[in-house]
């Protein structure tokens, strides 16, 4: 087996394997996730800092299309 075909080998087979097909791959092998969120992590320092720095500009933003939809 070639290293290409050992990435894909525990993948569910489909269209996907012969033709590009994005939307079969994800129903082949898409599983729901069952857990909670205790995996995830929380934000970087530097998230952090970016978050500050755009929250004004995104609450204009949402200021201004609320405003445009009367």
């Amino acid at each position: 087996m070639n290293d290409n075909r050992i990435a894909w080998r525990d993948f569910n087979k489909g269209v996907w394997c012969d033709d590009i097909n994005v939307s079969n791959f994800i129903k082949m092998n898409y599983t729901a996730y069952e857990g909670d969120q205790s995996f995830l992590e929380g934000p970087t320092p530097r998230t952090e800092i970016e978050m500050q720095r755009s929250l004004p500009k995104m609450k204009k933003a949402v200021f201004w299309m609320l405003t445009l939809q009367k």
